[in-house]
C-alpha cells in the first residue's frame, strides 16, 4: 500500500510537471511564434476588430488583453513612454524575450498593431 501510494504521488508530480513543461513551451512559442499567425498576412489594418485580432494572437499571450499582464517580464503598455517609431522599431526588432516580427507581420501590420497599443495607454 505504501509502495503504491509513493508510486501514486510520483505519477502525479511527473504528470504536473510534463503539463507545466507544454503549457510553458506553448506560451513561448506563441510569444517568439516562430510562425506567421495563419491568415496573418490577410489581416485588414483599417478593420479595428481585426487588428485586435491581430494583437490577440501576436501580443496578448505575454502583455494581456488589456496591455497590463506583464508575463514574461513583457512592459504595462498602458503606462509605456514609446513614440510611436520607438515602438514600431521595437516590434520590428524585438527584445529580450519579445522576438522581432519584422519577418513574420508586414509594415503595415506593425503600424495598426502599434497605433493599437498606443490607444491602450492610460489617459491622464
Amino acid at each position: 500500500m505504501a509502495l503504491q501510494s509513493k508510486w501514486h504521488r510520483q505519477g502525479l508530480v511527473l504528470t504536473g510537471f510534463a503539463f507545466f513543461t507544454i503549457l510553458s513551451s506553448t506560451a513561448m512559442l506563441s510569444c517568439g511564434n516562430s510562425g506567421a499567425t495563419p491568415g496573418a498576412n490577410s489581416v485588414s489594418t483599417t478593420d479595428p476588430a481585426m487588428v485586435k485580432k491581430l494583437f490577440l494572437a501576436k501580443c496578448a499571450i505575454c502583455h494581456g488583453d488589456d496591455g497590463r499582464l506583464g508575463y514574461n517580464n513583457s512592459k504595462d503598455l498602458t503606462v509605456s513612454i514609446l513614440t510611436r517609431d520607438e515602438i514600431i522599431a521595437l516590434v520590428k526588432t524585438g527584445k529580450n524575450t519579445m522576438p522581432p516580427h519584422e519577418n513574420i507581420l508586414s509594415q503595415e501590420q506593425i503600424e495598426a498593431l502599434t497605433d493599437f497599443t498606443l490607444q491602450l495607454r492610460v489617459k491622464p
